[in-house]
This record gives structure tokens, C-alpha cells and sequence, in this order.
């Protein structure tokens, strides 16, 4: 088993702020001693979707700045199926067009599109300005999201169920990262198309499962507003 400690302060400014924030742990996931810290003037409500992701939605009226601070331990279980989705159609950014087919056992599909990400694509924070499956591929750059949203569709042209994850993975970061499930057989495994690793495991902690990035991605609007991000994720015991 796999226990990942998560130390996590967003900080969000702006006038009549309101929205969803996506920064809780999967709620498939075994927690222990979470706590969720913010000033008594921020609105919070959790909220739970069909994909078992906890949704912070919050609302500041009358203030300008605001902190929220979560930490968890978090023990790393399977992600099983979801009543009613089979992660197999085209959806908001996964289009089948332009998307090659692959040859092989599903398996060898699966490292076969995990070559061709790392033959076609390169990270480049910079020029990530799309976020479709097949224009990723077509220019050649991205960031995680592209990597995984290429990734997923090639795996479902091909007739193999993919879902994205986000989360954090071991390390300091200033936003969550995407990789994707796939389903082989009977079980959920996890693959990060930008790192080139398939496993049965990651040692990251996820946050929210979907289609696609529409679907896992914190969103707030108001008058000028934004969300700056730290988080400490550090493997505590390994098992």
C-alpha cells in the first residue's frame, strides 16, 4: 500500500469570486485526517459529482484575497468502474479524426501509442494554447493535458476504455497534473503519456476522474480573478 502525505494552500484573489474548485482527494480513495482551513467570509460547500469527485464550489463577496489550506494523508486504492460510463465515446476534446489506428493486443496498443506520443509530442508550457486530442498531435506540443487527451484517444479509437486523472504526484507543485486509466481486462491502470510510464500504480494522489479535462478542471469567475497554487506531496510509506 502506498501512503502519500498532501500539504496543499491555494490562494485565491479577486472581486465577486465564485466557482468550483477541483483540489480534494478522489472520494474512492481511504483518507485520513483532512483538513480543510479558509476565513470564516469564504462561502464553501463540498460537492460530489457522478464521477465520485468532491468539488470545493466557493463564493467571496466582499473580500478581495483569500486562503484555503488542505492536508490529508491519503492511502493510494484501486479506481474501479463507474455506474453508466464506459469511457469508450468520442467527448469534448476527444475526437476520433485524424486519430491512427493501432495494431496488437491491448497491451501492445497501449505502449504503441505511448511511442508515438514521445515520436510526435513535445512539453512546452508555452504554446499550450489547444486542447483537442487530434490538433495535440497534429502540432506536436503541450502539456500534460495534450499528452493525456492523445493518449486517450488513441486508446479509445481502438476499443480500449481510457478516462483522464488529475492529481499530484510526489514533489512541489504550483497545479495539479493529468495522466490517464485504462482498462485492461478487468482491472484500471494507470499511464502518464508525458512521462512514458504504464503501471499498476502511480504513487500520485488523485483528485478527480472524467471524459476529459472539462470535466476534472477547477473554474471560478468574478472580476479579475485568479488562483495561485502550492502543493507538498510527499510517499510516506511504501508497502
Amino acid at each position: 500500500m502506498i501512503e502519500i502525505k498532501v500539504n496543499s494552500t491555494i490562494k485565491i484573489d479577486g472581486k465577486r469570486v465564485k466557482g468550483s474548485l477541483l483540489i480534494t482527494p478522489h472520494k474512492t480513495q481511504e483518507i485520513k485526517d483532512l483538513e480543510i482551513d479558509y476565513p470564516k467570509f469564504l462561502k464553501v460547500e463540498r460537492r460530489t459529482d457522478r464521477m465520485w469527485n468532491e468539488f470545493l464550489d466557493i463564493e467571496m463577496k466582499d473580500k478581495v484575497e483569500a486562503e484555503i489550506t488542505i492536508s490529508y494523508s491519503l492511502y493510494r486504492r484501486p479506481i474501479g468502474d463507474i455506474s453508466g460510463e464506459d469511457f469508450l465515446s468520442e467527448s469534448r476534446y476527444i475526437k476520433f479524426k485524424d486519430i491512427p489506428n493501432l495494431e496488437g493486443e491491448k497491451l501492445t496498443k497501449v505502449k504503441n501509442a505511448l511511442m508515438i506520443i514521445k515520436e510526435k509530442m513535445k512539453y512546452d508550457k508555452e504554446k499550450a494554447k489547444v486542447k483537442s486530442a487530434s490538433s495535440s498531435l497534429r502540432l506536436g506540443y503541450g502539456v500534460c493535458v495534450n499528452f493525456s487527451h492523445a493518449f486517450i484517444a488513441m486508446m479509445r479509437k481502438n476499443g480500449i476504455p481510457a478516462r483522464i486523472v488529475v492529481g499530484i504526484p510526489p514533489g512541489i507543485y504550483d497545479a495539479a497534473h493529468a495522466w490517464v486509466q485504462v482498462k485492461l481486462d478487468k482491472h484500471w491502470i494507470d499511464v502518464d503519456p508525458t512521462a512514458g510510464i504504464v503501471t499498476r500504480f502511480l504513487p500520485y494522489a488523485p483528485w478527480g476522474i472524467g471524459e476529459d479535462e472539462s470535466e476534472v478542471k477547477s473554474k471560478i469567475i468574478g472580476i479579475n480573478p485568479h488562483i495561485f497554487e502550492k502543493h507538498i506531496t510527499e510517499i510516506t510509506n511504501r508497502s
